[in-house]
């Protein structure tokens, strides 16, 4: 039965994807992803209208459910089932209308996940955050995720954009497969999207992103590094979609 429903999610999201070709944007790594997501749709939506993942929406039926901008409900699950399956074939038959951007976060532990999110949404733009050491800290572990991210980097269009965290040792080696599409973020001399003067304060963190000569200082009321590092893909990703980066600032710096 649950095959069964993730197919028949699969098969509606593909048709929005489809009919509107939004922009498809995936947040890849093995922690900070659904931050990552939220953090990033926040901070670009006064700009351009944008659909993304609710947390931990990454797989199999969170991916589809995020295309179809659908969250289940009912208390039981064949309620919750019943109501998803009846709203995502009404959403197919009445969107006219769809974001420009659509921003999903991708989990993905073994090569079939990452072939299971590509069969769903292929993106035009990735982004990682990065493969965090506690998950590296075995040896099994580590050559699992770099076999399942370099599978996954390996089908992706060559068109690709990439943008990735140049101080993780693991992403900078799996980069290599799209050496002329990387935009690159961090506190490393290799980032085009560098950090800088990171300190804590007492209300949260302040930490400077550069490129080309233009720096931007922001204040923000989070604390942790990964914080800031999202906000370094943000202007990233920003840059790409020419959106203004000033508004994007104000942004990171008022939430």
């Amino acid at each position: 039965m649950k095959f069964i429903f993730q197919i028949y999610l699969k098969f509606l999201a593909k048709i929005i994807l489809k009919k509107f070709k939004p922009r498809i944007i995936a947040v890849c790594g093995s922690t900070n992803k659904s931050t990552a997501v939220a953090a990033i749709a926040r901070a670009l939506s006064p700009q351009i209208e944008i659909a993304a993942s609710p947390k931990n929406y990454n797989a199999e039926i969170g991916i589809p459910l995020s295309v179809l901008r659908i969250q289940p409900e009912g208390a039981t699950k064949i309620e919750r089932w019943s109501s998803i399956a009846w709203r995502a074939l009404r959403q197919v038959l009445s969107l006219k209308t769809y974001p420009k951007i659509i921003l999903l976060e991708f989990g993905m532990h073994t090569p079939k996940d990452a072939e299971t999110v590509l069969s769903i949404a292929t993106p035009d733009i990735c982004i990682f955050t990065n493969l965090a050491p506690s998950i590296l800290s075995h040896t099994d572990k580590s050559d699992q995720y770099n076999k399942t991210f370099s599978y996954f980097l390996r089908r992706l269009p060559k068109d690709t954009i990439l943008i990735t965290n140049s101080d993780d040792p693991h992403l900078e080696e799996l980069a290599q497969f799209f050496p002329d599409k990387v935009l690159r973020y961090g506190q490393s001399a290799s980032s085009g999207w560098k950090l800088s003067e990171i300190s804590d304060t007492d209300a949260g963190q302040e930490f400077s992103i550069g490129c080309g000569g233009e720096i931007f200082p922001i204040k923000i009321k989070e604390f942790g590094l990964h914080h800031a590092y999202i906000a370094a893909a943000a202007f990233a990703l920003s840059s790409e979609l020419k959106l203004d980066l000033k508004k994007i600032q104000r942004e990171f710096c008022n939430k």
